[in-house]
């Protein structure tokens, strides 16, 4: 009896320890768990994997508020995912090309992973040196081109005596570049292209380039500043070169891939048909030609908009497309694969060059990706999750596309929407605005003097070269919108009209403002917004309709998430891997 007793005393003291290592491990694994939606969980990693790879505004540092908007829109497409395997999207036909897609670039990014992340390494001197670089920001202009040899006649224009500021208003779409001459303003070690920022690096102050080629074009730069920071302390260093080791690797990354896929491909003798080509680019314009409403970018165009082109080439569809080591595709073929690829890599076609160049892409990936699945990279664990993800992405957008095409409104409707919300249909305030810019602090001080003792504003701007570039002779820029220039809005929302404020620093230079007149806000006439109108109430009922189905889904797989490890993350966590990029090859 004593030694059952004993038996059972052991046996309970092991369950117990059992339980106890079991909750331990569990509270562990809880540890980078995000989100629990239900039985489904998000990761650290997981997150990590798409926010890594959202477009970043400038070299603008990502903050708490970009990880939570980018963590809600993660959670809303899981609900709606869930909410489409509840009405069968899995099976849409829709789906499955998409799903493809997604597939081989993922694929392909963990083959290069594989084949090419162990391969970079970086010394300490490099560290060092891009460390001592990020210490010096470089204040600088650029004209921008597509080729050589418009960039060559920048070049020769800007030697005859042409400024930045003249040459930047027809050649910027960007507004903002087109006015202030080409300026990018202050930046460092890692925010521009490799090959851009090199130059720059090596240019001195009031120095200007020959042109530069990245893979975006051509550049013209113009070094305008130089900032160095007086003291470099070893402890700031070994705090800040996971950053710089960040930058390195993804560098060194890219250049190893374009090369692995080099000497992958250089074997498989790609071929591109020129007659097929030519067929595909003068079928593409009779579409064209024949569809005006349909946009000059055919790659824009939805799958079931490519049919017509299709239905277009049936008679040739058997025309091979290109040839390469070991087979071959023909039109058919192309427009198969054209429906698995990703929207990026969709040609233009109306264009020869652009079918040939996206065409030999389509042909690379389709041997990566054959490589990949060789290499059984698709029962890779990060690669499932990644797919698992834009699994539910395609699903939620197909989603939200079904629920835009629900809604009918007439004009009706759109009048009751306009009058309802009558408050965001008005003018900005508009302020008028005169500036001096100055060449430093002590100038801005110096000329504030002048003003004080009844020099007028107009004649010192005149006279102050800085301000020329961006400002009438008298220092006038015209009237500014307060959501344009929030600086300047704030700066003036006290001052009368004809008052002048105290020098204030905006985009790295001191300027002296005077506010000239302001125009208040005025109720734009429905008339000339009905567009927009449209677009706002389509858009505020498809948010309503979603935001509806994902309460509905809430109630059966309730949401908890982890604020505290949101804000624990950091876009400069040391040791986060560097999501691979596709290689330009």
């Amino acid at each position: 009896m004593a030694s059952s007793r004993s038996i059972l005393n052991i046996f309970v003291i092991v369950l117990i320890w059992i339980t106890i290592f079991l909750a331990s491990c569990s509270r562990k694994n809880d540890s980078d768990i995000l989100v629990r939606i239900g039985n489904d969980v998000f990761t650290e990693k997981d997150f990590l994997y798409g926010y890594e790879l959202q477009p970043r505004p400038g070299a603008r540092i990502r903050s708490y508020e970009d990880r939570l908007r980018y963590l809600h829109r993660m959670i809303e497409n899981k609900y709606l995912a869930n909410y489409g395997v509840e009405n069968n999207y899995q099976n849409d036909p829709r789906v499955a090309p998409q799903i493809k897609a997604y597939s081989k670039d993922i694929l392909i990014k963990q083959l290069y992973r594989e084949k090419i992340a162990h391969q970079v390494k970086i010394d300490e001197s490099e560290l060092r040196g891009g460390f001592t670089k990020s210490k010096t920001q470089l204040r600088a202009r650029h004209l921008f081109v597509k080729t050589r040899s418009e960039a060559d006649s920048l070049r020769k224009l800007l030697d005859s005596g042409m400024s930045f500021a003249e040459l930047s208003l027809n050649l910027f779409q960007d507004s903002t570049l087109a006015k202030s001459g080409g300026d990018l303003g202050y930046f460092s070690f890692g925010d521009m292209d490799e090959d851009f920022e090199r130059v720059a690096y090596q240019l001195n102050v009031g120095e200007i380039s020959d042109p530069v080629q990245t893979r975006w074009g051509f550049h013209i730069i113009k070094l305008e500043d130089r900032r160095q920071s007086p003291i470099i302390t070893e402890r700031e260093f070994q705090t800040n070169k996971h950053k710089i080791d960040r930058i390195i690797r993804k560098r060194k990354e890219i250049k190893a891939a374009n090369e692995y896929v080099k000497n992958f491909m250089t074997p498989k003798n790609v071929v591109v048909k020129a007659d097929a080509i030519n067929f595909l680019v003068r079928a593409a314009r009779q579409l064209q030609r024949s569809h005006q409403d349909l946009p000059d970018q055919l790659p824009q165009l939805m799958d079931e908009e490519l049919h017509p082109v299709q239905r277009e080439i049936k008679d040739r569809r058997h025309d091979m497309v290109v040839e390469f080591d070991g087979g071959s595709w023909d039109i058919e073929t192309f427009f198969e694969k054209l429906n698995e690829t990703m929207p990026a890599d969709w040609p233009d076609l109306s264009n020869h060059l652009s079918i040939a160049e996206k065409l030999a892409v389509m042909v690379r990936n389709e041997f990566l990706f054959q490589q990949a699945l060789k290499l059984g990279l698709d029962s890779n664990p990060d690669a499932n999750r990644k797919l698992n993800q834009e699994r539910d992405r395609i699903v939620a957008n197909l989603i939200r596309h079904d629920v835009a095409a629900a809604f009918q409104f007439d004009e009706a409707d759109y009048q009751q929407y306009y009058q309802t919300n009558r408050d965001q249909y008005y003018t900005p305030q508009k302020l008028k605005i005169g500036e001096i810019v100055c060449d430093s602090l002590e100038h801005a001080r110096d000329l504030m003097g002048k003003l004080a003792t009844g020099t007028a504003f107009a004649d010192l701007a005149a006279t102050t070269p800085a301000s020329k570039p961006t400002s009438s002779a008298s220092g006038e820029i015209g009237y500014i919108n307060n959501a344009d220039h929030p600086d300047i809005a704030s700066l003036t929302e006290n001052m009368e009209i004809g008052q002048i404020a105290d020098p204030v620093l905006i985009g790295g230079q001191y300027r002296i403002i005077q506010l000239l007149d302001r125009k208040p806000p005025v109720l734009i006439p429905y008339q000339e917004i009905a567009a927009q109108v449209r677009n706002d109430l389509t858009r505020s009922a498809i948010r309503d309709s979603i935001e509806l189905i994902v309460l509905k889904m809430k109630q059966k797989n309730p949401l908890s998430i982890n604020y505290e490890l949101l804000k624990a993350l950091s876009d400069e966590t040391p040791g986060k891997p560097v999501e691979m990029m596709t290689p330009r090859y």
